[in-house]
Order: structure tokens, then sequence, then C-alpha cells
């Protein structure tokens, strides 16, 4: 009775220390996350600062830099996540592949200049082939995999950040919206590439991040399955300790 006493207030404490752990981690990662998204707005402000308006959020700014080193991080995360979670491979190459065609639009006027005329759409669409043969690849768990990244915090961060890139910083620099804003006779095209520029810059952070949230979430599934294989085991060796021996035939 003591013995069950004494394991049934371990298992208490196991418990409150785990959610002070997820507590914990949660506000370690709003803090992280915060700090990314200031040094978004930093970016912002060194190019704003800088006086000739040809560089200024153009191709050769900090903001272009920027976003493209984000997306090179995300592309590296989802393959990182292959490699550690070969079990999620399938969403690892989906959005790896993805995210790096988009890595290699952004070079396009380097590549079209300095390798060949549509080099970048030769390799986008190489990647393409070789991102859909590896997704084909895991097609028996694809859909699985599919359901479960759709379902986690890291999807609807990544959406997110793909929404605010791909749609809403276009709509957003629109320069109707901001020659509206502003008048016909004191429009700046300036004004509508800093807002398109520095849209898209946070829109890769915020996949940026959920490239991370994935990696932890696969991370924490596995850990979990391998809490739930200790705690079987845990309690078949506690149902063979209790059970009573039998007494021994009468002769």
């Amino acid at each position: 009775m003591k013995q069950s006493i004494q394991t049934i207030h371990h298992d208490a404490a196991a418990v409150a220390y785990s959610s002070r752990k997820a507590v914990l981690l949660m506000g370690l990662k709003v803090l992280v996350y915060s700090l990314v998204l200031a040094g978004v707005t930093q970016i912002i402000l060194l190019d704003a600062q800088v006086q000739d308006e040809v560089i200024k959020f153009s191709e050769q700014s900090y903001t272009e830099y920027a976003q493209e080193l984000f997306l090179a991080l995300s592309v590296a995360l989802f393959y990182l996540s292959v490699r550690l979670f070969p079990k999620q491979a399938a969403v690892g190459h989906l959005m790896g592949g993805f995210l790096g065609m988009a890595l290699i639009r952004e070079y396009d006027a380097f590549l079209d200049d300095h390798v060949a005329d549509g080099a970048w759409q030769v390799m986008a669409y190489s990647l393409a082939a070789l991102t859909a043969f590896m997704a084909y690849r895991e097609h028996k768990q694809f859909w699985k995999q599919l359901e479960g990244f759709i379902q986690s915090r890291a999807f609807g961060i990544i959406i997110t950040g793909m929404i605010i890139v791909f749609i809403f910083s276009r709509l957003y620099g629109n320069t109707h919206l901001w020659s509206s804003a502003m008048g016909e006779d004191n429009y700046r095209h300036i004004v509508t590439r800093a807002s398109e520029e520095g849209i898209e810059l946070l829109g890769y952070a915020i996949i940026m991040l959920g490239a991370l949230e994935h990696i932890s979430f696969l991370r924490m599934s596995m850990q979990k399955k391998l809490k739930k294989v200790w705690l079987k085991k845990k309690q078949q060796s506690r149902r063979k300790f209790y059970v009573s021996p039998q007494a021994p035939d009468k002769v």
C-alpha cells in the first residue's frame, strides 16, 4: 500500500514537472519569435536609411538579402527534418522542394545573367521533378503524414507566412493603393516598393519560424511516443509486482 501511494505521488510530480516545462518552452518560443520579428523591423529601417533610392529596397538591399536568408534557412530546416525524422520524410521533401523553388526564383536575374538565359527555370523544374519523385517514394504514408502536418501548429504558421508573401504583399504593394493614399502629386514609387518588400520579408520570417515549429512538433511527437512505450512497460512491470504468488498445491 505504501509503495502504491509513493508511486502515485511520483507520477503526480512528473506530470507537474512536464506541465511547467511546456509552459516555459512556450514562453521561450514567444520570446524568440518576438526577437525575430523585431529584427525584421530593424532590417527594414536599415534599408529606409540608405540614401541612394536606386539601391533602397532593391535586389541588392538588406531587405532582399534577409528574404533570401530566411528562405534558405526554411529550406534547410525542412530537409533537416527529413534526416532527423525519416518517418515524416514526405512532408519535409514537399515543403523543402516548394520553398527551394521559391528560393531559386529569387535568384532569377542573377542566374539568367551569370549562368544562362532561363537557367532558373531549368533548376526550378528539375527540383520540382525531384520533389515529386521523393514524395512518390513515400506514397504509402504520404496522405497520413500530410494530414498530421495540416493539423499541427506549424502548418498554421507556415500557411500564414505564405499568404503574406504570395498574396498580401502583392496587394499591399499595389501602386494604385499608395498613389491614392499619397495623392498623384506626392506619390513616390519607393514607398510602394518598401511596403511590398517589407511585408514580404515579414512573411518569409514567419515561414522560417513555422519550419522551426515543425521540427519542434516532430520532436515532441517522438518523445510522446517513447513515453507511451515506457509507461506501458512500467504498467506491465507493476502488474507483475502486485500479482500475488499462487499458494503451493497441498500434497
